[in-house]
């Protein structure tokens, strides 16, 4: 219902007395309403989107039931029913990357966001730790069988390395639509992972602002 609404208020075709026809985005109008895409990591999402006739995201870079991906895709495809806003299934692939110049920094790098992430799911998140601290921190048995696996998830390495893991996500997901997550602690790495990677998939300018 919530998404319904959300594509309603969008195309300005609320019915009358509902309870968000009179919300208004501001400053001005816009040209023209945005596409909406439906993210999510479960054969809910996906045939919900299938259903709505929406564009789909997988997360991907959830790193939770990613061995499940290739069949949501799929059912999603399966089941899409074309709309006013899309006439064919469309698909983008959401995938955790850290690129740097060399694989051992790339990983060195990425620490941060493993430890993050255990943090995260074991309720004691409190933002990404420095290099230092995620290098340094003492992993008990479980914890460090978790960080392993969540890394076979994630594409970390030098600009080839991270580029034949897109090319196979790409290949496993049958869609050349990929969006990259990239969490580090210090921006500058983020911002020199986005740089290679645009740099080695030939994407424009590889600067970013």
């Amino acid at each position: 219902r919530q998404v319904v609404d959300l594509l309603g208020h969008l195309d300005d075709n609320l019915e009358e007395g509902h309870l968000f026809s009179q919300v208004h985005a501001g400053p001005g109008d816009p040209q023209a309403p945005p596409e909406v895409w439906l993210l999510g990591s479960r054969y809910e999402s996906a045939y919900m989107a299938a259903q709505l006739g929406l564009p789909f995201a997988y997360a991907h870079f959830f790193g939770i039931g990613v061995e499940e991906g290739p069949a949501i895709a799929a059912n999603y495809r399966q089941n899409f029913q074309p709309s006013k806003y899309l006439a064919e299934p469309k698909i983008n692939v959401g995938v955790q990357v850290v690129c740097a110049e060399t694989e051992e920094e790339a990983l060195r790098i990425s620490t941060s966001r493993n430890l993050s992430r255990l943090q995260n799911i074991t309720g004691r998140g409190k933002g990404i730790p420095p290099v230092e601290e995620a290098v340094n921190y003492r992993y008990t048995s479980d914890e460090l069988a978790f960080v392993k696996q969540y890394q076979r998830v994630c594409g970390d390495g030098d600009p080839q390395q991270v580029k034949q893991h897109l090319d196979d996500i790409s290949e496993l997901y049958q869609t050349p639509d990929l969006s990259i997550v990239t969490i580090t602690y210090d921006f500058a790495d983020r911002v020199r992972s986005y740089e290679l990677v645009a740099d080695v998939c030939g994407i424009g300018n590889s600067g970013v602002d």
